[in-house]
């Protein structure tokens, strides 16, 4: 019984202890009290402090190509397929640099400001077609005699040997296979012949079977004096007009004298004169044997003159007409056998005038175009043959109009010719400012057909691109220091703003100029509604590296900063009192705190330049009050 009491005991006793020295949490926390306030301090520095926004931009070139070419040229049937890619992103490209291959066909990168717009065919003028001749002459290709802006046989020589050295064959500018240049030919070669075969036809022949000339009977015919046939002489001879001392000439234009006369009249220049003025003294040529003019016009005649012995009675012998005879230029040739004529005429000598003047004007026409040999006239009939009548054309028209021919041919051929040869389509040419450029992009493979850009290039200089919001625009000028990081390269490039655009512009994408906490994508072209923003350009300092074209970079610009370095505290060390002055609390070594008035300045990354009323009052390493450590615990619950 004992035992279970003592038990009992000792557990009541137990239970005490365990009671006074355990206490609960919610005892615990009734226990705890606020803690004490405590003051939040920083302290003051001196540094440059700079105004900042924080975006993204794009890093771009000076001028950007889509390479996005179309064959419609001979060949090109059916859809474009790209057939060669040698490039890749990233590779710089130079001038005469193959870009792409399409359908078999190069995309030819050349220097020149002007894009191409048409295809540049042979006798093209145009500034586009000067700037062509400037590409291939820095390609080491000249272009000769060829005038800046017209595309002649120099330059068409320069882009053959362009093509041949990229090993392509040229584009033709006349798809027939030369077949227009060789017709012009031919027709050159066929007018030439039918000039010679209308030469050869007009040009006088011998007869087959001429007579033999009759014997001169005549005593020592005097210079100019005229030989007549033994019949013509024996008629004249028993003529009562051969006795008489003086007679007049039997038809107008005969010429009668005595030997000495004779003479003396065909040395004179009056008888050289008038022989010029009979219509006979033209310039003609009557065959021998041939038949008389057909013309109803009447032809002059030239009697023959005495001989040159007289008789003793005082009878005169008449001389007979000489054989081709030439008197004052004028070529006569002799008639046929003398025969009477049904009106009685004594026969002479015919001349032979042009029987029309369309024949005349054709003849001088002929004489001239020139050409091989002398356009014979129409009494030019071949030796032995009539002369061919004036209805069916006479040996000179035909002469003119082979002739005229022939140069019709040839300017045909000049023409085809000027025609002919290689062009540089519009999709074989991309034309850049600078080089070296590079490639931006390569959106294709081979084997793909082309229904877009197949590749960009970017030449010039590298710029950054962004896009801003009407809040940071107001914030944002040219002048202003960038600074340009790459996070993929590591690498940091000090830049300038160059321009803040004063007009808003529609951008592919949602408002890039907007963004939590600054660092909101700008310049890129992310998929979207459109939206609108005012564009900012980036130049760096220095050219920018190859390997930021294209990238996505960060760009922090700094808006404002002080003038050189300057006192700066946290934001919150700036209160303002009742009397709207600013001030800071300054704490001392011992605790003891102070009111220091001051007047704000620059802010920027959540500090803000500050510069004491009274001088002294505040300095670098002193320590303001920021806040209190209870303030920070209310607020943090």
């Amino acid at each position: 019984m004992l035992g279970v009491v003592a038990g009992a005991a000792l557990m009541t006793v137990g239970g005490l202890l365990a009671t006074a020295l355990v206490t609960s949490p919610a005892q615990l926390a009734a226990d705890a009290g606020p803690p004490a306030q405590d003051a939040l301090l920083a302290t003051v520095e001196r540094r440059v402090l700079a105004e900042t926004v924080v975006m993204r931009g794009t890093v771009v070139a000076d001028q950007s190509v889509a390479v996005a070419p179309q064959p419609a040229g001979p060949g090109a049937g059916g859809a474009a397929v790209v057939t060669r890619l040698p490039l890749r992103p990233g590779d710089p490209v130079r001038a005469g640099r193959v870009l792409a291959e399409v359908s078999g066909r190069p995309v030819i990168a050349l220097h020149g400001a002007l894009p191409v717009y048409r295809d540049l065919r042979p006798g093209a003028e145009g500034a586009d077609v000067g700037q062509l001749q400037r590409a291939l002459r820095e390609l080491g290709h000249g272009v000769g005699d060829d005038r800046p802006g017209v595309f002649g046989p120099g330059t068409k020589a320069a882009l053959a040997a362009l093509y041949r050295a990229l090993g392509y064959p040229v584009a033709p500018a006349v798809a027939d296979g030369g077949e227009a240049v060789r017709a012009a030919r031919e027709a050159v070669r066929s007018a030439q012949w039918a000039l010679e075969d209308a030469l050869d036809a007009a040009r006088p022949q011998p007869p087959e079977n001429p007579p033999p000339p009759p014997p001169n009977r005549s005593a020592s015919p005097m210079p100019g004096a005229l030989p007549a046939s033994p019949a013509d002489l024996a008629a004249r001879s028993a003529s009562p007009a051969s006795k008489a001392p003086t007679s007049a000439s039997p038809m107008p234009g005969a010429l009668s004298a005595s030997p000495a006369d004779l003479a003396a009249r065909s040395a004179s220049p009056a008888f050289e004169a008038r022989v010029r003025a009979e219509p006979g003294a033209r310039r003609s040529r009557v065959a021998w044997g041939s038949a008389p003019n057909p013309a109803p016009q009447t032809p002059a005649r030239l009697d023959s003159a005495p001989t040159s012995a007289a008789s003793a009675g005082g009878t005169r012998q008449e001389i007979a007409p000489a054989h081709a005879v030439s008197i004052g230029g004028a070529r006569l040739d002799r008639a046929p056998a003398p025969a009477a004529s049904a009106g009685g005429a004594r026969p002479g000598v015919a001349a032979g005038p042009v029987s029309n003047p369309g024949q005349a004007e054709g003849l001088r026409a002929a004489s001239t175009t020139g050409g091989v040999g002398e356009a014979p006239g129409v009494g030019d009939a071949p030796r032995g043959k009539a002369a061919p009548d004036a209805a069916a054309g006479t040996p000179a028209r035909a002469v003119l109009r082979a002739r005229l021919s022939l140069t019709d041919a040839r300017a045909r051929l000049a023409a085809a010719e000027a025609a002919a040869g290689p062009m540089l389509p519009a999709a074989e040419a991309v034309f850049l400012r600078s080089f070296p450029a590079r490639v931006g992009t390569v959106a294709a493979r081979v084997g793909s057909p082309v229904d877009g850009p197949v590749l960009t290039v970017s030449a010039g200089e590298l710029l950054v691109e962004a896009w801003l919001a009407e809040d940071r625009r107001r914030l944002l000028r040219a002048g202003l220091p960038v600074l340009v990081s790459s996070e993929v390269l590591g690498r940091d490039v000090r830049a300038k703003v160059l321009l803040v655009a004063a007009e808003r512009t529609v951008v592919a994408g949602p408002d890039t100029g907007a963004g939590d906490g600054g660092a909101d994508r700008a310049g890129a072209a992310p998929a979207g509604p459109a939206a609108s923003g005012y564009r900012m350009l980036v130049r760096p300092e220095r050219p920018l590296p190859a390997g930021f074209a294209g990238q996505d970079v960060r760009l922090t610009v700094e808006s404002a900063s002080t003038d050189g370095a300057a006192l700066v505290v946290p934001v919150t060390a700036v209160s303002a009192g009742a009397d709207g002055r600013t001030a800071v609390t300054a704490v001392t070594p011992s605790g003891t705190r102070r009111r220091v008035e001051v007047r704000t300045g620059t802010t920027g990354d959540g500090y803000v330049e500050v510069v004491p009323v009274r001088s002294g009052s505040l300095a670098e390493g002193t320590r303001v009050v920021t806040g209190t450590a209870g303030t920070a615990n209310a607020g943090g619950g």
